[in-house]
Parts: C-alpha cells; structure tokens; sequence
C-alpha cells in the first residue's frame, strides 16, 4: 500500500482537506486490514518506536538514502529532509482513535528526548533529536511514521575526463555532478574535489580547449538568489581551476538560476538533476546543437563559397539584429566583431550559434563544409 501525505493546506483548508483525506484513506484501509491481519512481508517496526498495541505494518519501504517533506516549524513550513528514510504504515486496531494515537506517539517521543518542530493534534506532528527526525501523520484507521536520519549523499558515480571529453565532442556540452557547495552558498565542499580533478585532466589533456563553466540551480527560492547563487558557484568552480593551473583566458563562468531545467523541478530527483555545473565547449569545433538544425540548415549543397555567406547571414538575420547590415557583399567590422564576442548573446536564447565562427571569419570551403554538413548530416 502507498505512501500518503496530508501536505499543501493551511489553516482551514488542511482541516477541510483532511476531513475529505481521512474519509478516502478510512475505505482503502479497512479494506486491507479485511484482507490482512499480520504484518508486510519483511516489515518490522523501528528500534526508535514501538508501535501502538494490536496494530499491524500494512506497507513499509527504507532507503539508504532520499528525501521526505516535513512540517518543520510552527507555521507549517516544509522542506525535504535527506538521509536514511524509512516509511511505516501502520493500520490500527478497532476503537483506537487518532487522538489516543497521537497522543501515545507524542508522549513517548517526548520522553525520549525529541523536541516538536510542528504539531497539528491528533493528525499531524514532526519530532527531532539531533539529526533523526520523526512525522506522524494519520488518519481513518491508518498511522504514517516517516523517519530520517539526516545526512548527506555519499556520492558513488563520478564523471571522468574521458567521458567529459567524449561528451564534449559529441554535444558540445557536459553536465558535471558531484560537485558540492554548501548549502545556499559557493563554498565548494570536500566531496567536490573528485570531479575537479577529472575537469583538471580534461583541461591539461586538451591544451586548446576552452570552456564556458555554467552554474545551475533548482527552482527553490527567490529567482535572484538562485541568480546570484549560480553565478557565484559556476565562479567557484573557474576559480579553483585557475589555481590549479588553468590559464584564466580559457574559462568563463556564467550562472543561469533555474531557467535551464533537464528535469522536472516538481519532484527531488528532477531538482536534484537540475542542481548542476555544465562544461560548455566554445572552441571553433564546437557543434551546432540538434535544437539549432532545423532552423539554420541551408537550402543549398554546402558547396561553395556563397553558401558560407547564406549561412552567416541566416544567422544574423534571424536572431542578431544589431543595427549593422550584415548582409549583402558587404560583412562590416562589427558583425565580425559580435560573431567573435563570447559575451553578446541572442536576447531569444540561442547562445551558441555564435561559436560557429568565432576564431575564422574567413567564408573557405573547408571550415564551411565542415559545419554546414554537421547541420544537415548526423546533428539532425
């Protein structure tokens, strides 16, 4: 049997919302108690707990590590606390109501120590003690405890300089996780230093290469925090490169906040994808992404010199529009200048376009056929 949560209300919409929830949860459960009287398979209760007398497990689930929304102050605020989770779904015994229930749960927990952080009698409270939290929730027949011990992820899966320069070749661009700050800050932590020694080796191993290091964030918190924050880490991170070697002309750091998502922002696991550092390639091999293919691919064959002009001026046609004539016989000192310019980006979003020809202004059939094939061959 599931899991179920008694989030998102306040004040009298919770009371309302958990009138309605009780009425579902007390069918769902009756049923299962007809169906069950003994407990899950492999199911047992907590060393830090005892369950209330004659009530059995209908449902459990541990995880060494994930995340579970609590309750976590008075006013109801919530966040995902990390660490060993485990869920247990108690169904309770005829005649036991939610009130005798929670105060049992409360009682005992208090003389163990734990303080409240939130209490909603007698559907709801979270308990901590140190790093161990401990929320009830219930209703109609079944009791919820969700505990977690606090901590942070031991991080196993690493990217290594391989692999990002694989990526790089293939994309143009590499997420990098596993790379570490502290929380709400751009203080890289120890865990951090794995990764950066693979970008380490990246770099060394490619002494052309240069990269944009991008900063990203979820979407938790005000916007310009997570502006500043992302700008601040992607710093960071170019920071100690330098200091490890890595002229300063081949790095740029830029942050995003979190309005380039890869995940869904509305679950942990999409946030937690989405908290990242990118390696952006803005070398003149750098690929013209798939996204871009469609929209820039020429008419004609890739064959000679005009073409290379077409494209250019397809280019800024669509998306540049700096007051210059970019077009025609004519290329003007300051498009050239903006095509080579790492900073001027589309207002619409489409950055790295400009990587195309930055480094080689010159329209020769060898550079140009090289890129208008990728357009129109295997990056579509």
């Amino acid at each position: 049997m599931g899991k179920f949560h008694f989030s998102g209300f306040t004040g009298t919409s919770r009371r309302r919302g958990l009138v309605a929830m009780t009425a579902v949860l007390m069918a769902a459960f009756c049923a299962a108690a007809r169906a069950q009287d003994s407990d899950a398979e492999s199911c047992k209760d907590s060393p830090l707990i005892s369950r209330y007398p004659k009530a059995f497990i209908g449902s459990c689930d541990h995880k060494e590590f994930d995340s579970a929304t609590m309750e976590i102050n008075k006013a109801g605020d919530q966040k995902g606390v990390e660490g060993d989770t485990t869920i247990l779904i108690y169904t309770m015994p005829e005649g036991a109501s939610d009130l005798v229930i929670y105060r049992n749960m409360h009682n005992a927990l208090a003389g163990a120590g734990y303080s409240f952080l939130y209490e909603e009698s007698p559907y709801k409270f979270t308990a901590k003690k140190g790093a161990q939290y401990i929320a009830l929730a219930q209703g109609g027949g079944a009791t919820q405890l969700t505990l977690v011990k606090e901590q942070a992820m031991t991080q196993v899966v690493t990217a290594d300089a391989k692999s990002m320069n694989d990526a790089l070749d293939s994309d143009g661009h590499v997420a990098v996780y596993g790379i570490e700050f502290a929380t709400g800050k751009a203080d890289l932590l120890p865990v951090a230093d794995a990764p950066l020694q693979q970008m380490l080796i990246l770099l060394k191993d490619n002494a052309g290469l240069k990269l944009r290091v991008e900063g990203h964030t979820d979407n938790v918190g005000a916007r310009a925090m997570n502006q500043r924050l992302s700008e601040q880490r992607a710093a960071a991170v170019v920071a100690w490169l330098t200091a490890h070697g890595i002229a300063k002309d081949r790095l740029t750091a830029e942050g995003f906040a979190d309005t380039k998502p890869v995940q869904d922002n509305s679950t942990e696991e999409g946030r937690t994808k989405n908290r990242r550092v990118e390696l952006v390639k803005v070398n003149l091999e750098y690929p013209v992404r798939r996204r871009y293919a469609l929209v820039i691919a020429l008419d004609s064959e890739c064959s000679c010199v005009a073409d290379c002009g077409a494209f250019r001026r397809r280019i800024f046609d669509q998306w540049v529009g700096i007051g210059a004539d970019c077009s025609g016989g004519n290329w003007p000192t300051e498009c050239n200048a903006w095509i080579a310019s790492e900073d001027h980006y589309p207002a619409t979003g489409n950055f790295d376009v400009w990587a195309v020809f930055s480094r080689n202004q010159r329209c020769d059939s060898v550079v140009f056929k090289q890129v208008c094939t990728r357009v129109r061959g295997d990056d579509v």
